[in-house]
C-alpha cells in the first residue's frame, strides 16, 4: 500500500530522521510468494474461453452464443475481482454509487446479449 505524507519545509530535517528511524525498524521486504488475488478471475477467463470455443464448434448452440458466454465471463470476471479488492483493501463491502451502476449495467447486457443468443 502507499502512503503520502506532506511535512513542512521547516521541519524536513525532523522528517528525515523519523523516515530513517522507520526504515531501520521495519525492512521492506519482497513478498514471500506470488500473490493469488486473481486466482478466481483467471480460472473463470479459461473456463470461459473453453466454452466459448465449445459453442462455435458446436451447431446446435445459437450464432451468437459465444458472444453471450463471452459477455457472462468476463462480467463474472469483473464482478469477482472488483468484490476483492473492495473486501481486501476497504475492510469489507463498501460500494460506491459508481459501483453500482457498473452492476447494473453488467446485468442489462448479460440479459441483451443472451436474449441476442436465444
Amino acid at each position: 500500500m502507499y502512503v503520502s505524507i506532506s511535512v513542512a519545509f521547516e521541519s524536513r530535517q525532523t522528517a528525515f530522521q523519523i523516515l530513517k528511524d522507520f526504515q531501520e525498524s521495519y525492512e521492506d521486504t519482497k513478498p514471500r510468494s506470488i500473490s493469488r488475488d486473481y486466482d478466481a478471475v483467471f480460472l473463470i477467463g479459461f473456463v470461459t474461453i473453453v466454452f466459448a470455443a465449445v459453442s462455435v464448434v458446436v451447431p446446435t448452440f445459437a450464432k451468437f452464443a459465444p458472444f453471450a458466454v463471452l459477455t457472462t465471463g468476463i462480467s463474472l470476471c469483473i464482478i469477482i475481482e472488483r468484490w476483492h479488492r473492495q473486501y481486501r483493501y476497504h475492510d469489507g463491502m463498501h460500494f460506491t454509487i459508481i459501483d453500482l451502476f457498473v452492476l447494473t449495467a453488467i446485468v442489462a447486457v448479460n440479459c441483451a446479449a443472451w436474449c441476442l443468443a436465444v
